[in-house]
């Protein structure tokens, strides 16, 4: 278990930080096999999905009381996913159909990278929400944590993270979307080809919340994966492995969800900081292609192709994260 946007040129509010201590405790409905903070007065729904005895998934979901904001945490879909090998195709298997290996359930889905899982799932799940003219306004891949073991001959294990900016309309609002995803699986090679391989993603966060909001839900999303605990014995006579090793399977979303709620309010507006040397002030520009941006002394800012500013403006600098 694996714990370019250009939406509105218009101004939006500040981001808001989470309320503090305003909080409740969730513990999985069906196994209990971990507890989490929620919001309070949010509704909630999920708990531990089993596919199977070696695939048991964690899901869940809260939404605002006013019904503007969602978060979810972990793969709607909950299963684990089966490579398309050139046996299986001649055997009449193709993409998107039931599998059943050794009686592991499985859905036969070609491995995606985080970065197109997060864009799969996001999209997805705003469809899903009412959501019209979904558009991917950016998407990347994020770098992989360092360490792992080294996986033995004709084995190769693959791991990616990735996330995805999205916007849509919902009931007449402005909406932004944000997925983050790791994907991990191992793959069996025969010389060059691929007998078998599985993966999965029980670390992924979709969040949809309208324009000007994205700070605020970083913000809960931010806490509620660092609430998030495994129960130590229901992780034992699953795993028969420590429970930190769960914990550390979420630190990468965890930090990842950290640093874009700092930013997530000018990423969704398309804009950045840039600081006048001359007055010491930070304006915000659209990030509109200009390689430089130039201010006067009436405060007009424009935008340049090159390094150097016309008589009467000063060249501005990127202001420091």
């Amino acid at each position: 278990m694996r714990s370019s946007c250009v939406l509105s040129a218009l101004l939006l509010a500040s981001p808001l930080a989470a309320p503090a201590g305003d909080w409740t405790q969730f513990r999985d409905p069906t196994e209990g096999a971990f507890t989490i903070d929620v919001p309070n007065g949010w509704q909630v729904v999920g708990g531990l999905k089993r596919r199977s005895v070696n695939q048991p998934h964690p899901l869940l979901g809260v939404v605002s009381p006013d019904g503007l904001t969602k978060i979810v945490l972990g793969d709607p879909s909950a299963i684990a996913y089966s490579e398309l090998t050139d046996s299986m195709q001649g055997l009449g298997f193709r993409e998107g159909q039931s599998y059943t290996p050794h009686g592991e359930p499985e859905l036969i889905n070609s491995y995606h990278t985080g970065e197109q899982w997060s864009q799969t799932l996001a999209t997805r799940e705003l469809q899903q929400d009412g959501c019209s003219n979904v558009q991917v306004t950016s998407h990347r891949a994020l770098p992989k944590p360092p360490g792992g073991l080294a996986s033995p001959p004709g084995v190769e294990h693959r791991d990616s993270i990735g996330e995805t900016y999205l916007s849509c309309v919902r009931n007449g609002i402005l909406y932004v979307g944000y997925a983050f995803s790791e994907t991990s699986g191992d793959y069996y090679y025969q010389g060059s080809q691929v007998i078998a391989g599985a993966w999965g993603d029980d670390t992924s966060v979709v969040l949809l919340t309208p324009q000007g909001m994205g700070g605020f839900a970083m913000a809960i999303a931010n806490h509620m994966l660092q609430s998030m605990r495994w129960d130590g014995a229901w992780w034992q006579r699953q795993f028969h492995a420590a429970v930190a090793q769960a914990d550390a399977l979420y630190a990468q979303a965890t930090h990842t969800i950290a640093q874009q709620g700092q930013s997530w309010d000018q990423t969704v507006r398309g804009v950045e900081s840039y600081v006048n040397p001359a007055t010491g002030k930070k304006w915000e520009v659209p990030m509109t292609g200009a390689n430089n941006f130039a201010q006067d002394g009436a405060g007009h800012i424009i935008g340049l192709t090159g390094s150097q500013a016309p008589p009467g403006f000063t060249l501005m600098k990127k202001a420091t994260p």
